[in-house]
C-alpha cells in the first residue's frame, strides 16, 4: 500500500466495521479498499461520498469520521495545509502565480462556496442535471421564470409516412439473404 494507506484501513476497521462493505453500527458508514483513486501525490487519502480527503493520517481520518457522524461537514481537499498536489516542501514551478490570499484550491473552494459536500450528496446543494434523472432545476431557469404546463406548447402527432415502392432489383433473393446470414469461416492465426 502507498504512503501508509494500511493505517487508514485500520481506522476503518476500528471506527466503521471489521469487514469492507459492512455497515457501521449506526448505519451511516461503510468502507472499501480500492486500488487507485488517482491521487498518489496526496496519498494516503479517502474518498467519502464524492469528496477527496487527502494527505490523511490515521488520527485525521478518525477526526473526519467523528465529525461526519455528528453531522458536521469537514473541509474537503488536502488535510495537512497543502494547497493541492505540490511538493510537501512547497511550490517549485510557476511560483509567479502563487497568491497567498487563496487558501483552497479551485475544487475545494467551489465545494465550500456552494455547500457541495458529503452532507448533501443527494443533489439538493446544486441541481442534478443528469440526462437519466429528473432535473431539480432545468438549465437556464430560475425559480421565478419556470413555465407552467399551460404555457408549454402541446405536442402534436406527426402524420404517418407514405409507403414507398422499391424496384425488383433492390429486393434481395432468398439465396442472397441466406448467403449473407451464413457465419464467417474461422481463420487460423499463428501463435
Amino acid at each position: 500500500m502507498i504512503c501508509g494507506a494500511e493505517d487508514l484501513i485500520a481506522v476503518c476497521r476500528e471506527k466503521i466495521a471489521e469487514k469492507p462493505h459492512a455497515l457501521s453500527e449506526d448505519g451511516k458508514f461503510s468502507w472499501e479498499e480500492v486500488e487507485c483513486l488517482g491521487a498518489c501525490t496526496n496519498a494516503p487519502m479517502a474518498q467519502i461520498g464524492k469528496d477527496y480527503y487527502e494527505d490523511l493520517t490515521a488520527e485525521k481520518l478518525r477526526d473526519l469520521l467523528d465529525a461526519l457522524s455528528r453531522g458536521e461537514v469537514p473541509q474537503v481537499g488536502p488535510q495537512n495545509g497543502r494547497f493541492a498536489s505540490e511538493p510537501a516542501s512547497g511550490i517549485t514551478a510557476l511560483t509567479e502565480y502563487v497568491n497567498g490570499s487563496i487558501k483552497l484550491n479551485a475544487s475545494a473552494q467551489l465545494a465550500h462556496d456552494i455547500g457541495d459536500t458529503v452532507k448533501r450528496i443527494d443533489g439538493s446543494e446544486v441541481p442534478l442535471r443528469a440526462p437519466w434523472g429528473k432535473a431539480s432545476d432545468p438549465l437556464g431557469e430560475t425559480s421565478g421564470d419556470k413555465a407552467t404546463s399551460a404555457d408549454k406548447p402541446k405536442a402534436t402527432k406527426a402524420a404517418p409516412k407514405k409507403a414507398t415502392s422499391t424496384s425488383k432489383k433492390a429486393e434481395k433473393s432468398p439465396a442472397a439473404t441466406a448467403k449473407a446470414t451464413k457465419p464467417a469461416a474461422k481463420t487460423k492465426t499463428a501463435a
